[in-house]
């Protein structure tokens, strides 16, 4: 038989395989039958959801070959999704092969994999124990395949191939929920310039999917019918195929050890499948890498981040669900769909009612319209809006005969505060203030709002670009008599086209639904209609077509209902997962100090479609607007300032006005956004992160390269403690931001500035802006001079007495420093008039001692149990007083324990590693400890001076938990330091007769010495760090075992004199 008269059924077709197979198949003269729910060019289709049919209609073709390939192609995407895994994996399997039993075709193929083998001795055989219980994904090729050597038994002529991990080009690399490996990290290496392996040890066969591609066509004219191993039948691990493509693409490679759900160590044995095939793999992986390389390098030149990812979330079940209902439905225009839709988003938003119109332009429309029926506006009225808004914010104004006067925004957030609302009413009588929330922000809106109620002003909010985001835990659009919505592609909710007006007022609900359908009364109550009709004296045979007020024609379909409801089962992981990444983008631009610093921790939730950066001056804005453009699609901040505009200008002119807005317009010419998509992947973000970080700028900019500091911006910090472990990690991360820094020290009979040595010594190799001061937090005098001398924009009072054992043997010195020491400083500020100069706080998870309640949080009620903790908690109150009574920018740090390298020795964190250490070089016998049951919250310093100095750039005060959430005992730091040696402790006896003992030696290791408990004990602290995590951006990054390895290995090389 001539080639090209063999017909090839292909299932997956679509797919990463399916596609390359199909691709081979027609270049080699095969005609091919596509089966599923997407075209393929060039090949005959039959478009079908091979879950919904018996396969009857494959009885009239005639078919040599049949390769099914669709599935759920791995355990990720098959979680919680049971059901459809089996149906489409096992049932449809089934339906096809039986179908293709009775049709008596040549060969059958079926994808497999070696999600079905069991745990076994490397390499795995066809022979090797089955058990695919780990996974749905597993389980469904597994009863697959049993059923498939049921039909083969009965006459089907099949190959079942075991694939193992198959790469190459055109695998899915978007998908950031299940990413595959190879195209992730290939991804990730060509955008962000780093590979973030979670786990390196792993050993999987990974084969090249022209390898792939070549079994499956070498199959079709064998005799052999049965089960093979596709593989290469080499073993490589994760960390090495980092490093090969380390080899072709210049990228840091970074590990983060996480526990796999599956086995180590997965290697195929393939010599039966060369045998019955007469096959190899010919593509090496270091071959297959650089041709994967390759493929990204041209796909992600020509594939840019854009705002639009996607027409609607969940796309493709979204289209097949519409699909659905438009074939069912008798009704298209609108109906039911858009009343439940209306129903569900009232809810959704947490007003009584909402109406949806056919997009958010309309909505705009039909809200001004509204008031205007409803006598709450009239023609000439003034009514404000924001001055960076959209067009179709300000048309129906003047449409409409009002009179539009654009307000001023905030540089800080970039919307209308009350003092830009002020401003406009010092100059204009408004009637109604049209507030746009712009980018999922907002001003001081709860002040606006009192304004607007004072004076009688109509509010109505924009939330168009906001839906989601709330202000002190209350949704903006909740705060105007109504709010307009918008649901266009690239909003957070897509109907394609579409909008709505949500309201509390049933007057302006009833009359926004007449305006939308041209004035009439249809979509009323019934009795709100009968008693219109009445009013106007209409018979019933005129009524339906009578106009009761002005009207258009705003009306949505029934598929915008549909989409609409559709979508609403997503809201909230939208929402919420652009305000992720919102918060990371947003600390990013806190750290290039050539954007404008903007600051939104006055919201308690943010969720916008795309994030603004605003530039210090037009070179800095073009510089990183070309930098953005070749790869990333870009706008203006929404459409710049409506001042700019041209019809805006011309109405201007027309009426002889003129209006500036200063802010509006520096941000329409140094301003751009790019999107924060909810769909963007962890690569784009790092993509996007390292495009807005801080680079050298052309010096005609009037910046200053990176390497230099501008010495009119050098901010000022003082730290007291600056000696202390925090302290000197503060300092250097101060004066790597360009921060001149001075440190407080007391005079010692010793030289304490160990900790110091990297940025202070004797000798000339002091940091230039690095200065150090005498003084002491018990002597006014040297506090006082020292803040009047310096003029601080910060300060961190880190110095303290601190250790809490301690606190109970000096406890009037204790007092002295902790407490009263704070309100030297506290009076020195204020006394000396320095109205912008910042203080934070060290305040101390000590305060909480016997703690009420777990996790602690700022609201948990205090209860310290020694010394230390009583005098931080009068400092931690004076801070909060002077805060609230002398308008201080005064802020409360309340920080869990934090350790590191530089851990003072008398802390029994460091007393552990340093024992640790000396066991371990045979300079120490045992360690001696307390409490080993006392629970703490550890972290590493260098994770929390960050926090510290992110309190200070918010705009408001206010006093944050910072800790990691995770609780571990004194004994588990014991242990895991013992580990990091190769140690292994076991414990024995009780309370004061507990011992550690060597597992190996049977050396008593550890001891229990009760003068080290303390007189009162804390059992257990753990914070909820959720606060400064969501309003600061913070988060820590040194896990604990981390942690206990840094300080271990530290000691190690201090002991061994290879550390100063």
């Amino acid at each position: 038989m001539n080639r090209v008269q063999k017909k090839v059924l292909v299932t997956g077709g679509t797919g990463f395989i399916g596609k390359r197979l199909v691709q081979r198949l027609v270049s080699e003269g095969y005609h091919v039958i596509n089966l599923g729910r997407e075209k393929i060019e060039g090949v005959e289709n039959i478009i079908v959801d091979l879950k919904n049919v018996d396969f009857s209609f494959l009885d009239s073709l005639k078919i040599d070959y049949a390769v099914h390939l669709a599935a759920f192609s791995s355990p990720g995407r098959s979680k919680n999704r049971d059901d459809e895994v089996m149906e489409l994996n096992y049932r449809v399997t089934k339906r096809l092969f039986t179908k293709l039993l009775e049709k008596q075709i040549k060969k059958a193929i079926f994808m497999s994999s070696v999600a079905v083998y069991k745990d076994s001795t490397m390499p795995i055989n066809e022979n090797s124990p089955l058990d695919p219980e780990r996974s749905i994904y597993g389980i469904s090729k597994y009863k697959a395949e049993s059923e498939i050597e049921l039909l083969k038994e009965k006459g089907l002529p099949v190959v079942t191939f075991r694939l193992s991990n198959c790469y190459g080009p055109g695998q899915q690399w978007k998908n950031e929920e299940f990413p595959t490996l190879i195209p992730q990290v290939i991804t990730s290496a060509l955008k962000t310039g780093k590979m973030e392996i979670f786990d390196k040890n792993p050993v999987r066969d990974y084969i090249y999917v022209d390898d792939v591609v070549d079994a499956i066509i070498a199959s079709f004219d064998i005799d052999y019918s049965g089960t093979l191993n596709l593989g290469t039948g080499i073993g490589i691990s994760v960390e090495e195929i980092a490093r090969k493509i380390k080899g072709f693409v210049d990228a840091e490679i970074s590990y983060l050890s996480v526990e796999s759900e599956i086995p180590n160590e997965i290697v195929l044995d393939i010599e039966k499948t060369k045998r019955e095939l007469g096959w190899f793999p010919r593509v090496s992986i270091d071959e297959g890498l650089r041709f994967t390389i390759d493929y990204y390098k041209k796909a992600l030149e020509n594939n840019p981040i854009k705002l639009v990812k996607s027409t609607f979330h969940n796309e493709e079940e979204t289209k097949r669900k519409l699909c659905g209902f438009i074939t069912k439905t008798n009704k298209l225009s609108m109906g039911d769909k858009c009343r439940q839709f209306e129903e569900e988003f009232a809810k959704y938003q947490g007003r009584k009612y909402s109406v949806l119109f056919n997009s958010g332009s309309s909505a705009n429309l039909a809200i001004i319209q509204s008031l205007l029926n409803l006598k709450i506006l009239k023609k000439d009225d003034k009514v404000g809006f924001s001055a960076l808004t959209w067009s179709t914010n300000v048309a129906p104004l003047i449409q409409l005969g009002l009179k539009p006067i654009p307000i001023d925004v905030s540089l800080e957030n970039l919307n209308v505060n009350s003092y830009n609302l002020n401003s406009a009413l010092e100059r204009d009588n408004l009637k109604a203030l049209f507030l746009t929330n712009l980018l999922g922000f907002c001003g001081d809106i709860d002040k606006i709002k009192e304004i607007c109620d004072e004076r009688g002003i109509t509010l109505i909010e924009d939330n168009c670009e906001s839906l989601g985001s709330e202000f002190k835990e209350k949704k903006l659009g909740n705060f105007g008599i109504a709010s307009t919505f918008s649901f266009f592609v690239g909003h957070h909710m897509s109907t394609i086209e579409g909008g709505a007006v949500c309201t509390d007022d049933e007057e302006v609900y009833r009359m926004l639904k007449m305006v939308r359908t041209h004035g009439w009364s249809r979509d009323l109550a019934p009795e709100t209609a009968e008693k219109l009709r009445r009013e106007y004296g209409i018979d019933d045979f005129f009524n339906k077509y009578s106009f009761y007020c002005p009207g258009y024609n705003l009306r949505p379909t029934e598929i915008t209902g549909f989409i609409g409801l559709e979508q609403l089962n997503y809201i909230r992981e939208i929402v919420a997962k652009r305000n992720q990444n919102f918060l990371k983008f947003q600390q990013t631009a806190l750290e290039n100090p050539y954007i404008a610093k903007t600051n939104f921790n006055h919201m308690s939730f943010i969720s916008n479609f795309a994030y603004p950066l605003v530039f210090n001056n037009k070179q800095t804005f073009e510089e990183y607007k070309k930098d953005f453009e070749g790869s990333v699609e870009i706008r203006p901040v929404v459409s710049g300032s409506m001042v700019n505009q041209p019809f805006f200008k011309k109405y201007l002119e027309e009426n002889g006005l003129n209006y500036s807005c200063p802010n509006a317009e520096r941000i329409h010419s140094f301003g751009f956004y790019f999107p924060n998509n909810h769909e963007l992947d962890e690569a784009e973000i790092k993509q996007l992160q390292n495009l807005m970080k801080r680079k050298e700028i052309h010096k005609d900019s009037g910046i200053y390269q990176e390497n230099k500091i501008n010495q009119k911006s050098v901010k000022k910090a003082i730290i007291t403690g600056v000696t202390g472990q925090d302290g000197s990690y503060l300092a250097e991360f101060l004066l790597d931001k360009g921060y001149e820094v001075h440190g407080l020290v007391r005079r010692t009979s010793s030289f304490n500035r160990d900790r110091l040595k990297d940025i202070y010594s004797t000798s000339k190799k002091r940091h230039v802006n690095f200065t150090l001061h005498y003084g002491d937090m018990t002597d006014t005098s040297s506090l006082v001079k020292l803040i009047a001398e310096v003029k601080p924009d910060e300060i961190y009072n880190l110095a303290a007495q601190s250790h809490v054992g301690v606190s109970f043997d000096i406890p009037e010195y204790t007092a002295s420093s902790d407490a009263i020491g704070v309100l030297k400083i506290l009076e020195a500020v204020r006394k000396l008039g320095l109205s912008d100069t910042k203080f934070y706080q060290a305040s101390t998870s000590e305060l909480f001692g016997k703690a009420k309640e777990f996790p602690q949080t700022e609201n948990t009620p205090f209860h310290p149990r020694s010394p230390y903790g009583v005098a931080k908690l009068y400092a931690h109150w004076i801070v909060k007083n002077y805060r609230e009574a002398y308008n201080m920018f005064a802020c409360n740090g309340i920080l869990f324990n934090h350790e590191s390298e530089r851990r003072g020795e008398n802390f029994v964190t460091r007393k552990i590693t340093l024992g640790v250490a000396g066991i371990k070089l045979g300079k120490a016998e045992k360690i001696y400890l307390g409490n080993l049951d006392a629970k703490r919250d550890w972290g590493h310093a260098r994770d929390y001076v960050k926090a510290m100095w992110m309190m200070l750039q918010r705009e408001n005060p206010d006093d944050y938990v910072i800790s990691t959430g995770e609780s571990h005992s004194v004994r588990e730091f014991v242990e895991e330091s013992f580990k990091c040696v190769g140690i292994t402790i076991r414990w024995e006896d009780s309370g004061l007769e507990e011992k550690g003992i060597d597992v190996d030696t049977g050396k008593i290791l550890v001891e229990i010495n009760p003068d080290y408990f303390r007189p009162a004990e804390v059992e257990y602290l753990v914070g909820n760090s959720t606060k400064a995590r969501q309003e600061l951006g913070w988060s820590p990054k040194i896990r604990f075992n981390q942690l206990v390895e840094l300080m271990v290995e530290s000691d190690l090389k201090y002991l061994s004199g290879k550390l100063d």
